[in-house]
Parts: C-alpha cells; sequence; structure tokens
C-alpha cells in the first residue's frame, strides 16, 4: 500500500509539472519462464526445476511525464507453468526396522495457471534509445491446474493438499528495453524483464518468479 501511494504522488507531481505531454498505447507479446524456489531449507533433498515456456499479452498505455520519465499502465493476460522435484527425500516408508534406508522418495509440484495483470511502473531513459522500468505488477490468479504428489520409494503415490485459495498478488518487476522509433510516431521495443511474486499461489514453502522477452509495439500522440 504504501509502494502504491508512492507511485501515486509521484505521478500526480510529475504529471502537473508539464506544460506538454505525450501518450501512447499499444500492445504487447510476451513469452516467457517460469520457476520456483523453496523458501525454506531442506533438511535433506534437493531441488530441482523443469521451466516450461509460457506467455502474455496485452495492452500497454504510457503517458510521457519528462524528456526522461514514463509513466507505465495497463492490462494483460498470462499463463505460468513449471515443474518442481524435490529428490532423495525420507519418509517413514523408506526405513527397514532391520535394514534401515532402503530407498528415497520425491515430491513433484505442477505450478500451472492462467492470471490477468496490472502493471504500475515507471520508464526512465538512460541514455539514446536504452531505457530501465522498474515497478509493480498486480496480478490476479485463476484456472489453476496445479498440484502436488509425492511418490514414495516402496510405490505409493499421494496427492497433497494445496493452499488454492488464489488471491490477489504483487510482483516487483524490472526490465531494460532498447525502442525502434518508426514512422508515424509509432515505435517497437524489445524488453528483457524480470519479476518476483511476492505471495506464493499455491504452497507456503514455495515462491514464484517469471523472466522472459516483452515484444511492444505502439504509436504516440502529441497533447497541447
Amino acid at each position: 500500500m504504501r509502494f502504491l501511494t508512492l507511485i501515486f504522488i509521484l505521478f500526480q507531481t510529475l504529471a502537473f509539472s508539464q506544460t506538454e505531454s505525450k501518450k501512447s498505447i499499444g500492445f504487447y507479446i510476451q513469452p516467457d519462464l517460469t520457476g520456483v524456489f523453496t523458501r525454506k531449507n531442506m533438511p535433506v533433498g534437493e531441488d530441482s526445476v523443469n521451466q516450461k515456456l509460457g506467455a502474455s499479452v496485452g495492452f500497454n498505455f504510457n503517458r510521457k511525464l519528462s524528456e526522461k520519465v514514463v509513466f507505465r499502465t495497463g492490462i494483460g493476460y498470462g499463463f505460468k507453468n513449471c515443474i518442481s522435484n524435490q529428490t532423495g527425500l525420507i519418509f517413514g516408508s523408506d526405513i527397514d526396522p532391520q535394514q534401515g534406508y532402503i530407498s528415497e522418495s520425491r515430491i513433484e509440484g505442477k505450478i500451472q495457471f492462467h492470471e490477468v495483470h496490472i502493471p504500475v511502473s515507471f520508464q526512465f531513459k538512460i541514455y539514446k534509445n536504452f531505457h530501465i522500468n522498474v515497478g509493480l505488477e498486480i496480478s490476479k490468479a485463476f484456472a489453476d491446474n496445479s498440484s502436488r504428489t509425492i511418490y514414495y520409494g516402496n510405490g505409493d503415490v499421494e496427492k497433497m493438499e494445496t493452499n488454492n485459495v488464489l488471491l490477489l498478488n504483487g510482483a516487483p518487476l524490472l526490465s531494460v528495453l532498447y525502442q525502434f522509433p518508426l514512422k508515424n510516431q509509432a515505435f517497437v521495443s524489445i524488453e528483457p524483464y524480470c519479476k518476483l511474486y511476492a505471495r506464493p499461489y499455491l504452497f507456503n514453502d514455495v515462491g514464484i518468479y517469471n523472466f522472459g522477452l516483452r515484444l511492444n509495439y505502439g504509436f504516440s500522440k502529441n497533447e497541447k
């Protein structure tokens, strides 16, 4: 909440300090990869992530506040997908009273969901057509197909309960972009980005991150 309040105050200050401004609208496509990490240290076992390709599409609205600062927002839709594995785990079924340790178990987590997201960020011109973008993305997940399964060493399989309350989430985001000017005030830009979700969607001990390449197309319109 403090972060959003700061953005609002900064936006008002910069916007009303300009006698002339420029706005632009456009759309983007965004291939991306999603990964997970364990927030707690595992006493035994190892973590691995099989990142799967996802994608997002959406619309941009940008407002130029000064020669070097642009306020950015919009709305988008995305699909996120990845597989995580925790191997080398030891449960009671992996231990024999006579022989001791006899097998290993593993946990497979499938994180797969759709989301609607609204970015709120500021783009700063660094040098010529190079810019850096910093902000927050607010998202709401839906159509959850995620699961978590234990594969015991003795062959048994157990589905685990997951935290499927898909609440609003926030993700600090950072990107660097290069903008190519076109005719009639149109432009395209290439924008590598990364973000880290503040709240885990499904498992309390698992964090989610996302990175990809955003391809933007837009056009500008002067305002007097």
